[in-house]
């Protein structure tokens, strides 16, 4: 039957006495075939699948976010190079209130905090507990974001919309990425569509970390037009309007949206070093410069296209190095681990069950030395018992002819 909590799951159950289909707990079957199939699921597979998916969704934004920083042959920005699944959540059958998850996200940003593993959601007191499934430990609060107008919930490097803020006492299954690579697909069919070159350029010493580009990033540009910016130490973000400079009308820091003055001057509050800046698609932390530097500044814009550019490329081939996955591992160095952890754990079954046939061989012999049954022993008592049966025939057969012998004589 299928799992509650997840319909592309098979469990065990039964039906009890009102003929309703029960599923029971996979820990509740030990033992045998069927108990070591509920085993190898439970502690290996569904742990390797979980690894497989973070290391393919890792790669999969890495690339797409690389990609679109790049320039085709037809001088147009690279897209997405792969797409991938994207998370599943289902509602528990005991929830109340028809809240149900109607759209489910990879937060790109974010994809550093994602994890090999499910999250129970659970809503108390009008706000979610995300707890971790592989050690039951509970994300502390400033790991989730949660937003109550827009019942949208955030964690892990994922997003969960939700149809209508959920009732408490309601529980949710996540599985950010258990079957996440089964959907991984190339997008790129024309391979003059492939971004090799360099689309996005940035000169100056205000971008502290790797620039992101969102899809149709700096259409307010045209030809060799560009933001040019300046930040000085008390986090006033100026834009320029000078030599082909423009500006935009609005920004986003930190996802807020910020309107760009009359003077150039980005309204709000000042910026802070390490802040995310968004100028027409285009992200990217911002350093603040100290006194001594004065000011930090950044020209934005459209490099030029050219055939022999292949700085994208390069940069594409060099994110095998790069920590992708969990903000602290390479691709290779995932996948290393996920392939240790799976021989480790073969070569523990392998320990137990030679221990296990040790100890059955041993318990046989202690078993037939009680009282089993040794087949040369009985084969030499049958032997003696026929020689006993023969000597016991010649003497009958003696007394025999003695007593006729006998009876002989008195006749």
């Amino acid at each position: 039957m299928d799992a509650p909590n997840d319909p592309q799951r098979t469990v065990l159950g039964y039906r009890d006495s009102g003929g309703n289909l029960v599923a029971m707990p996979e820990d509740t079957i030990k033992g045998g075939t069927l108990g070591g199939l509920m085993t190898f699921r439970s502690e290996t597979l569904d742990k390797t699948q979980n690894q497989i998916g973070q290391l393919a969704v890792s790669m999969v934004t890495g690339f797409n976010e690389q990609h679109r920083l790049g320039q085709d042959l037809n001088g147009e920005q690279g897209g997405d190079f792969f797409s991938i699944g994207q998370p599943q959540a289902y509602s528990y059958p005991r929830n109340t209130g028809g809240a149900e998850v109607i759209g489910t996200s990879f937060d790109a940003a974010n994809i550093h905090q994602l994890r090999a593993t499910d999250y129970t959601v659970r809503f108390v007191d009008d706000a979610p507990q995300v707890i971790r499934k592989d050690n039951g430990q509970q994300l502390a609060a400033d790991q989730v974001e949660w937003d109550a107008v827009n019942s949208t919930l955030g964690f892990g490097g994922i997003t969960l919309a939700f149809s209508d803020t959920p009732d408490n006492g309601n529980r949710y299954e996540v599985q950010p990425v258990r079957r996440a690579s089964a959907n991984m697909e190339s997008q790129i069919i024309d391979l003059d569509k492939i971004a090799a070159g360099s689309f996005v350029a940035a000169g100056g010493d205000m971008v502290s970390g790797q620039l992101r580009a969102e899809t149709d990033a700096l259409t307010g540009l045209v030809g060799s037009q560009n933001y040019a910016m300046s930040l000085n130490t008390v986090g006033t973000l100026i834009f320029g309007a000078g030599d082909g400079a423009v500006r935009p009308a609005t920004v986003l820091v930190n996802g807020e949206e910020r309107t760009v003055d009359v003077d150039g001057t980005v309204s709000g509050a000042s910026l802070t070093d390490g802040a995310t800046l968004t100028v027409d698609g285009v992200s990217f932390k911002v350093k603040l410069p100290n006194a001594n530097q004065g000011e930090f500044t950044l020209d934005l814009g459209i490099a030029a296209s050219g055939t022999g550019d292949n700085r994208n490329a390069l940069a594409l081939q060099n994110l095998q190095s790069q920590a992708l996955v969990a903000g602290r591992s390479s691709l290779s160095q995932a996948y290393g681990g996920m392939v240790s952890d799976v021989g480790n754990q073969a070569n523990i079954v392998q320990v137990n069950l030679d221990a296990r046939q040790g100890l059955t061989a041993q318990l046989k012999a202690v078993q037939q030395s009680e009282s089993g049954v040794n087949l040369d022993e009985e084969a030499a008592n049958l032997i003696r018992y026929q020689q006993f049966y023969s000597a016991n025939a010649r003497v009958i057969d003696t007394a025999s002819t003695v007593f006729d012998t006998i009876l002989g004589l008195r006749n």
